[in-house]
């Protein structure tokens, strides 16, 4: 039974560190590309009139849930978080 319970855990790391790496990777290149991101966001017909203010809470949002998943206690609210995310888009 300790075994399972081991192997539990070691999935819910690896799986968190997987969406650390993933949200990191994604926010900083969308801060690298600031202006085509804006652009992208604009051109969507339900999000044009919040583009400015999307373009920054998107990558403030993915870091903040990367920061999130470091750390145990706060660990199965993000991934809760990070499944919402992943609906979303």
């Amino acid at each position: 039974m300790k075994n399972s319970v081991t192997i539990k855990k070691y999935c819910i790391d690896i799986v968190g560190y997987l969406f650390i790496i993933l949200f990191t990777y994604a926010a900083f290149s969308k801060l690298s590309d600031y202006e085509s991101f804006t652009i992208q966001l604009g051109q969507s017909p339900l999000l044009s009139a919040f583009a400015g203010w999307v373009s920054w809470f998107i990558p403030a949002f993915e870091i903040s849930i990367a920061i999130l998943l470091m750390f145990n206690r706060t660990q199965f609210f993000a991934l809760v978080t990070s499944f919402g995310l992943m609906m979303m888009f």
